[in-house]
């Protein structure tokens, strides 16, 4: 993860420096972007999910396990 961070960081300040972009915006692009893909991620793991058992036919909640 750090690896594909800091590559991004590398090619926004590349791009900075070429004027390809805003050096503000080439520079933030990798930071929103992970902390994007961080929020999806921590809104995928707190959501509750639900689960069928073959054994009882009852039905049990992942936090249940936790």
């Amino acid at each position: 993860m750090f690896t594909v961070y800091y590559v991004g960081l590398i090619v926004g300040e590349e791009l900075g420096d070429r004027l390809v972009l805003t050096p503000f915006f080439a520079m933030w692009t990798p930071n929103v972007i992970f902390a994007t893909v961080g929020l999806i991620g921590l809104w995928r793991i707190r959501k509750p999910a639900t689960r069928h058992t073959a054994e009882t036919g009852a039905t049990s909640s992942t936090w249940s396990r936790v």
